[in-house]
């Protein structure tokens, strides 16, 4: 993607992020999307919904934009299916520098 060819508009909207709203889908372009929770806990196959969910915002920008959630204990926290990992304050309780 040549960023010349953008129009202002689209330019303007690459300093945007949105927070996903699983009720209302954005395609305005938009220089990336926050996926939270909503998204993720309240389905069954949560890797599946997910990869469609990114998989819709990059194929309606017209310019990739930046995905990001918060998953502070590694993806398996919030997204069924995936491996959790122990919480921060669990490792620094063990009192292993091996961990």
């Amino acid at each position: 993607m040549d960023l010349s060819t953008l129009s202002l508009r689209e330019k303007v909207a690459q300093t945007a992020i949105i927070l996903h709203n699983k009720d209302r889908f954005v395609d305005e372009p938009v220089g990336g999307v926050f996926i939270g929770a909503q998204i993720i806990t309240e389905v069954e196959d949560g890797v599946a919904a997910m990869r469609d969910t990114v998989t819709k915002y990059r194929n309606n920008m017209p310019v990739r934009p930046l995905v990001m959630s918060d998953f502070e204990n590694g993806c398996g926290m919030m997204i069924k299916g995936l491996t959790p990992f122990p919480y921060m304050m669990s490792l620094g309780c063990a009192n292993d520098v091996d961990l």
